[in-house]
């Protein structure tokens, strides 16, 4: 999350573990969430079964452009370059651990864009909703096909999301007014 100043930055990248009682975070399906943080305090005994494991924790939460052939193309190499099993425990108890960033939100003073999945598990799209309310300014995309990943079929989507709201800024319409919320992207065919 862009917390500190951001000077003239164009945009603030906002990632965060919503607390309940600060923003709806959008509470997750027990049996998935619980399969995620499982999947993700137990890490991979070797590194042979290292992207296995990693392919069905992505099975979990990903969206229905979920490619496990291609991911595993990328797993391999990422294995062999760095494989550090302590560290999917520890990043899930940093996670865990984190208090929220709801409460600065509203001091986030450059163009925002939250994209957000209307398929994710992890956390319901009433996060996203929550998350774009909470910062000024901010725009919210909705991609009815993407879960919590960012499937390769979206990618120009979100480009030109990201394009748009850049251009926005650079031409000083963002932080004028606010670009209302809840537009869903149409599923990319």
């Amino acid at each position: 999350m862009a917390e500190e100043d951001a000077g003239d930055s164009a945009l603030a990248a906002v990632f965060d573990r919503q607390d309940a009682g600060e923003l709806d975070p959008g509470e997750p399906e027990m049996p998935t969430e619980a399969k995620a943080v499982e999947a993700g305090a137990e890490a991979p005994a070797t590194r042979e079964t290292a992207a296995d494991h990693t392919i069905a924790l992505f099975t979990e939460f990903a969206g229905p452009h979920y490619d496990p052939v291609e991911h595993r193309k990328i797993l391999g190499p990422s294995v062999e370059r760095s494989w550090r099993p302590e560290g999917t425990a520890r990043q899930t108890a940093a996670i865990m651990a984190s208090p929220g960033r709801a409460p600065r939100l509203g001091s986030v003073r450059v163009p925002t864009l939250v994209i957000h999945g209307l398929v994710d598990p992890l956390v319901r799209p009433s996060g996203g909703i929550a998350t774009a309310m909470a910062v000024p300014h901010s725009r919210l995309v909705m991609l009815p096909d993407m879960g919590h990943d960012l499937p390769r079929p979206r990618w120009n989507d979100m480009i030109g999301e990201i394009a748009a709201t850049t251009s926005a800024a650079e031409r000083g319409l963002l932080g004028r007014r606010i670009l209302r919320p809840g537009r869903v992207a149409p599923s990319s065919g």
